[in-house]
């Protein structure tokens, strides 16, 4: 799937089973932090695709964020290798839980940022502007959203490495729709797919992200 496709799927995903989840283990979900989790699920659905350095969301801040995508093809084997693989989920969660842990709300912010800055990467990617002028924009706006979620989203956001660990899953089931697939049980690199997709960017993929847009939308207004 591309970009955009993951984007919304994430949102989508996170929209529809988060509420269940918390309602079923007795947790609260207040709206401002199923709108904060949602958000941050809709970037956090790229993160696999870090493992891509000419990809979307290794331009979306710059060369930060080319570079660690470089190192992380580099460590993983290439695209669509090891970062495609639930074992990737779970470091990543865990990852995010340490953070969490060790740094609080303020690094848990950080991570919501990039998050943030991944999905507006995916859905506005830049036309008829420089890369540096791109940049910035989406790193205000990122911090725009950040800082809302500063403000309106109250707890330690125990809820981030959740959202992580969600969104990764979220871009493999996507891809695994794909006649690619992915290395669902990384390190054994069979590729499992259920091909009803067919490529990225073609028009069953087309069809499927209007659908879910749809969707996405009919579920927000219904939710808040």
């Amino acid at each position: 799937m591309r970009g955009r496709s993951h984007v919304v799927l994430g949102a989508l995903g996170w929209l529809a089973g988060a509420p269940l989840a918390a309602s079923t283990l007795h947790l609260g979900l207040p709206h401002e932090t199923l709108a904060a989790s949602t958000v941050g699920c809709a970037g956090a659905a790229l993160l696999p695709d870090l493992d891509h350095p000419s990809g979307t969301i290794a331009q979306s801040l710059g060369p930060l964020t080319r570079g660690v995508a470089t190192v992380l093809s580099r460590a993983l084997g290439g695209h669509r290798h090891a970062s495609h693989g639930l074992l990737f989920a779970g470091v990543c969660a865990a990852l995010a839980q340490l953070l969490q842990t060790m740094a609080g709300r303020r690094a848990m912010a950080v991570l919501l940022f990039v998050l943030v800055a991944f999905a507006l990467r995916a859905l506005k990617p830049p036309r008829g502007r420089g890369e540096a002028a791109g940049t910035a924009l989406i790193a205000l706006q990122a911090a725009a959203a950040t800082a809302a979620a500063w403000h309106f989203v109250p707890g330690p956001w125990t809820w981030m490495p959740w959202v992580v660990g969600g969104g990764c899953v979220l871009h493999m089931v996507g891809d695994l729709l794909t006649d690619a697939g992915v290395p669902l049980f990384w390190p054994f690199r069979v590729r499992l797919s259920v091909p009803v997709l067919g490529f990225p960017g073609d028009t069953d993929e087309k069809v499927l992200v209007s659908l879910m847009t749809c969707a996405l939308a009919w579920l927000t207004i219904r939710t808040f």
